[in-house]
């Protein structure tokens, strides 16, 4: 984090806006309500830290003790679908969680 006046912005550059530019892609799959991939990213990596503190359950970099060890975060989706959140979360190494009525 670098110092922008008196708020701090991220190294990596300004924050995500309102409008992003995500271009649909095709699915061959049978459900009907699919959307890009790309969508799920940001929120998926903003909400959930990459590694939990095994014993306070805070993200790494918190000033715990590695001794407990390590574990991914965790994302649920409660309306799984095609499963397309769940694919995104495995592939940035978090757990996911998938819930849907059939």
């Amino acid at each position: 984090m670098k110092k922008m006046g008196k708020r701090f912005a991220p190294v990596m550059g300004r924050n995500k806006r309102c409008v992003w530019s995500i271009s649909t892609k095709g699915f061959r799959g049978a459900h009907f309500a699919v959307y890009p991939e790309e969508l799920c990213i940001v929120p998926i990596v903003a909400g959930s830290p990459a590694l939990i503190c095994n014993n306070f359950g805070q993200p790494k970099g918190c000033g715990c003790d590695a001794a407990w060890g390590f574990h991914p975060g965790v994302v649920l989706d409660p309306f799984v679908g095609a499963g397309t959140t769940l694919k995104v979360a495995r592939d940035q190494k978090r757990d996911s969680i998938g819930i849907d009525i059939n």
